[in-house]
């Protein structure tokens, strides 16, 4: 591995990741991103998104910072969820191959709500406050497990764009929910 810092300075490098601070946390991905790096590199085969992985490896280590170990098993964590998201990107990008772009697609989430009634049915009904095309945009992240990348690609549109949308559709349903839990109660 190409890590070089000593056992006495890992538990102030975690603390520092999981307080937050801009500095701590470039010090954290600058110490671990050649390690990440290599693993994604030999996981992953030529041409793979190795980029999009890495992100997504800091991303989940963000996500669960409070479960970081504070001493040298955290190189083991940060390897284990490397592994994870390279293996789940590969899987992605497996199931993928087969169609070339988002729109060799047939089903629909209507095409679901018939095959499996319930909680598609519900699923369909509270997407129904979206346009149709933040709805599909949602739905091909979240559910169909496109990336950002593909999405862009795939609608013809700039990548931040697709954020926006994502983050747009979020917080109408959002909203939405709220609203819907307060009706309920």
């Amino acid at each position: 591995m190409c890590l070089s810092k000593d056992l006495q300075g890992m538990p102030k490098l975690v603390r520092g990741f999981c307080n937050g601070k801009d500095e701590d946390l470039d010090e954290f991905i600058r110490y671990f991103h050649p390690t990440v790096h290599k693993v994604v590199c030999n996981l992953l085969p030529s041409g793979s998104d190795t980029e999009q992985v890495e992100i997504d490896v800091f991303f989940k280590l963000w996500q669960h910072r409070h479960k970081l170990p504070a001493d040298a098993s955290v190189l083991y964590y940060v390897l284990a969820v490397t592994k994870r998201c390279a293996i789940d990107a590969y899987r992605k990008e497996k199931r993928h191959s087969a169609c070339s772009s988002l729109s060799d697609i047939q089903d629909t989430i209507e095409d679901h709500a018939h095959s499996e009634p319930g909680t598609w049915i519900e699923i369909t009904n509270f997407l129904k406050v979206l346009k149709p095309e933040l709805r599909s945009m949602l739905m091909d992240y979240y559910l169909r497990g496109f990336t950002a990348r593909e999405l862009a690609s795939a609608y013809k549109i700039h990548l931040p764009t697709v954020y926006t949308r994502l983050y747009r559709a979020r917080k109408i349903l959002q909203a939405h929910y709220a609203e819907e839990a307060k009706n309920y109660e």
